[in-house]
């Protein structure tokens, strides 16, 4: 019933990057129509909060950030919101995250990276390159 999505906003992530995220969060949303689904950008910190609820629409939104990546602020957001599941959009261009004290799933959608180690959760590994 509350989904939260961590999309990866740091400068290694393309622009076609966050048109395939944006494109498959739209998906979602209109194919599942989740009661909530809190959308946070991140890079080295959380850099903007989309709440979106299950009769809101949803067309893109504005990237903010570009710096480097760190998942400990992901990691702090995920134990204090205590959301259904997680979902993070990255290209797991840093250390591994912590593991999460509560039991909330979490699923990694990985960008062009099918080495990435993923710490625990399940993952998804996609290659945008054309």
């Amino acid at each position: 019933s509350h989904l939260m999505y961590f999309f990866d906003v740091s400068g290694s992530m393309s622009q076609e990057d966050v048109e395939c995220i944006v494109t498959e969060l739209k998906h979602v949303k209109d194919t599942f129509t989740p009661e909530k689904i809190t959308l946070a950008q991140f890079d080295t910190a959380i850099r903007d909060v989309l709440v979106i609820e299950e009769h809101d629409t949803f067309n893109g939104l504005k990237v903010i950030g570009r710096g480097g990546t760190d998942l400990s602020p992901v990691h702090a957001m995920i134990e204090a919101g205590k959301p259904t599941a997680a979902v993070i959009f990255t290209d797991m261009g840093c250390a591994p995250m912590n593991p999460l004290s509560s039991k909330t799933p979490v699923f990694w959608v990985v960008l062009n990276n099918p080495h990435a180690p993923i710490p625990f959760g399940e993952a998804v590994f996609i290659d945008t390159f054309q």
